[in-house]
């Protein structure tokens, strides 16, 4: 029987582009294992764009425990559904000969040291962004950000591999927990997959923008903290006639469809496969890269978009914050 690896993560992983990418490259280069992945299934609107991976076995759960005793106090169901989801995982696991668990953000990083412990496998932690500090330049740490740390210096030295997402980001691990030998830098880049040529894909030619005006883009989660209301008070202004065009989904969509319907300059589209993005966006002009220093994990930030837009070949507009600014110039 083949080794496995297993990834697990307590998103939609059909939904996470970056753990998509990741696997992308995994299956191909550890064709002589077994890969699985173990989410949490969500339902959204997004869902009939799935996961497409050939050599990938979707063991992804759902959880009773949200359901069920949605009633309880938030902690209650959070420790509920925790536990669900490490005995999911454990029966998942049995008889698979388990090589590697690949752990995606620190939520999961405890279950993946129980398994590393119980079936002597190597233990990686992917984290996605720095999640130690909830507010910028913050004294004290909160209750949760205390927690997190706790978590993460106490599993650290039996961590096999460190991946993260920028240089400042692997700096604050190394001065505030310690250095590791095998660490990472992993770059939220995108995947190019360009379409035939005679396959029109044009967010342009979608809203039917004349090539002679400009296209302000914005990609990703519509959330507080990514500028989207400095983006549409600026836009809304009779003085300004250039295009802001909002491609994804979040918790902002319906203030922003607000917008879009009155005023013709503001438009909003579903989400892109990941695997298509950057040539659909590549007929805008200047991609909106504007993160708010609300914590330490945004002022260290390289996002998805920042090099969706790059590699797009758009004018890049960005936060002053140092790792974007570095690539910018």
């Amino acid at each position: 029987m083949k080794r496995s690896i297993f990834h697990l993560s307590h998103t939609d992983i059909s939904r996470d582009s970056r753990i998509l990418k990741e696997l992308d490259v995994i299956k191909e280069k550890f064709h002589n294992y077994n890969i699985f992945i173990i989410g949490i299934k969500r339902k959204s609107s997004f869902n009939n764009i799935r996961l497409n991976l050939k050599g990938v076995k979707d063991l992804s759960v759902s959880l009773v425990t949200k359901k069920t005793f949605f009633f309880l106090p938030r902690a209650i169901i959070h420790l509920l559904n925790y536990i669900e989801l490490f005995i999911k995982c454990l029966f998942k696991i049995l008889n698979k000969k388990i090589s590697i668990i690949h752990c995606h953000d620190h939520k999961v990083l405890p279950i993946g040291y129980i398994i590393k412990i119980l079936f002597n496998c190597k233990l990686v932690y992917d984290a996605h962004e720095l999640e130690c500090l909830d507010k910028i330049n913050q004294v004290k740490f909160s209750q949760r950000s205390k927690i997190v740390f706790f978590i993460e210096k106490l599993i650290w030295k039996k961590i096999d591999l460190f991946i993260t997402v920028s240089p400042s980001i692997l700096n604050w691990y190394k001065k505030k927990i310690g250095k590791k030998k095998n660490s990472v830098i992993i770059l939220n880049s995108p995947k190019l997959n360009f379409p035939k040529k005679n396959k029109k894909i044009s967010l342009r030619e979608e809203l039917k923008i004349p090539d002679n005006d400009l296209i302000f883009l914005y990609v990703g989660g519509f959330q507080h903290g990514r500028g989207i209301f400095k983006m549409l008070d600026v836009f809304s202004k009779t003085i300004v006639k250039s295009n802001l065009v909002f491609v994804g989904y979040g918790e902002l969509e319906n203030h922003i469809m607000k917008y879009s319907k009155k005023y013709k300059n503001i438009h909003l589209l579903k989400p892109v496969p990941h695997d298509i993005l950057v040539k659909y966006i590549s007929s805008a002009n200047v991609g909106l890269c504007l993160i708010e220093k609300v914590s330490l994990s945004d002022y260290f930030c390289l996002p998805n978009k920042f090099f969706e837009f790059a590699f797009a070949n758009l004018y890049l507009i960005s936060s002053n914050f140092p790792d974007m600014k570095k690539l910018v110039k």
